[in-house]
């Protein structure tokens, strides 16, 4: 029993020197962190936030303001949060849907009345998809490419909506993601596939996105007979994330100008407090692929001061979905958990003709149809409408003293 203490003891003592090297060597010399591809690129990834920081939320890009400064930094943040959970955890061999926006999460024009998912895929391997209906007036599955490194998503290879897709009796329904032609509800990938991304939208008295118990069934299976575990997380797989996320963040900041009215899509108006024709999306009119080709935007800056207040006037068209809301600079919506900051046609007083009347205002004018500026004197309006089915007529806009309304 005594040799045996020794033995554990000789044992324990070994293990130590080994995990925390000796006393001796501690003291006669710094060293430093062990080397790891992981640690090299986690340094690259902090430098390119650093850079972000101090180039792109700079006076070059009309950032001036601290709490213009401010929100930029926590756009930075929630890219960052979602680039990690794409990146780091998403996995092509162990594919499950990952929420893109929330309402703690927003970005790339996120939308208070709709749910969206990525999934990764790996362009050469085949998938099926299956869901079931959750009551969506718009649905949509879109399949996106990406060069490694470029960051972002930057191709559309394949598209389904809700008027194509096949539903069974109970609302359920299968998708086949291959680079090679199937019969049913298919999409396509190769091309360098890398996510398949789904749209969800709800026109509800409330925010869909709000709705905790809110339930979209989605799983994805990788259809391969040799199919296994993923390998588990090492230096250079964790390295690649890394890599990844800050091509990401620059692809979304340094990457993109914050205002460009030479490259501004039609839709888009670069005149303060009007609002740009609504037309269907075009990724080689519009520039990028992370449009919806079935909806016609238009948007445009509000500009009011404190006494002011806008006047939206248009004639609803015929379509699936339908709604407004208000964006900061950085494309992220305000705080609709709070505020009245986004209207859906149920949330909309709309009249017998289909025509709208709607309050861009610092408070509340006391009539129907009021968007909440949270007292900011600038910010976007943007309009979407899903699967129009005729030609949108041009939104008015006015600016009128709020005592006037």
């Amino acid at each position: 029993m005594k040799r045996s203490l020794t033995y554990l003891t000789i044992l324990g003592s070994l293990v130590v020197a080994v995990l925390t090297g000796s006393h001796a060597i501690a003291q006669d010399q710094q060293t430093m962190p062990p080397p790891s591809e992981a640690r090299t690129a986690f340094a690259e990834l902090l430098e390119t936030i650093k850079e972000i920081d101090e180039t792109y939320l700079s006076a070059a890009n009309r950032i001036i303001a601290p709490d213009d400064v401010a929100e930029g930094e926590r756009y930075l943040l929630h890219l960052l949060s979602a680039a990690t959970e794409f990146y780091l955890e998403g996995n092509p061999d162990d594919p499950r849907p990952l929420r893109i926006v929330s309402p703690v999460r927003k970005m790339l024009g996120d939308n208070p009345d709709a749910v969206y998912y990525r999934i990764s895929i790996a362009p050469d391997r085949d998938y099926v998809l299956r869901g079931h209906l959750s009551g969506e007036d718009y649905l949509s599955f879109t399949v996106h490419g990406s060069q490694p490194g470029s960051g972002g998503l930057t191709t559309l290879t394949g598209a389904l909506n809700n008027k194509d897709l096949i539903v069974a009796d109970d609302g359920s329904y299968e998708i086949i993601i291959s680079p090679n032609l199937h019969s049913g509800n298919w999409l396509k990938s190769g091309e360098n596939a890398a996510a398949i991304v789904t749209r969800h939208y709800f026109e509800r008295d409330a925010p869909a996105a709000l709705d905790a118990g809110l339930h979209i069934p989605l799983e994805v299976e990788l259809v391969d007979a040799l199919a296994k575990a993923p390998s588990r997380p090492n230096d250079q797989s964790i390295a690649h994330a890394f890599r990844e996320i800050a091509a990401d963040l620059r692809f979304n900041t340094l990457g993109t100008l914050v205002f460009d009215p030479a490259s501004s899509p039609p839709w888009f108006s670069n005149i303060p407090n009007t609002i740009g024709k609504p037309v269907v999306w075009s990724p080689e009119r519009d520039g990028g692929n992370v449009g919806n080709s079935d909806a016609a935007y238009g948007a445009g800056f509000f500009v009011l001061m404190p006494d002011e207040a806008l006047i939206v006037e248009g004639r609803m068209p015929e379509c699936d979905f339908a709604n407004v809301m208000l964006w900061n600079r950085y494309l992220q919506t305000f705080d609709y958990a709070n505020r009245q900051t986004s209207l859906n046609r149920k949330q909309m007083t709309i009249n017998e003709d289909g025509t709208f009347t709607i309050a861009v205002a610092h408070q509340d004018p006391g009539q129907d149809n009021w968007l909440d500026t949270e007292g900011r004197t600038s910010g976007i309006i943007y309009w979407r409408f899903l699967l129009p089915a005729e030609e949108i007529e041009q939104i008015q806009t006015r600016v009128v003293k709020f005592n006037e309304l």
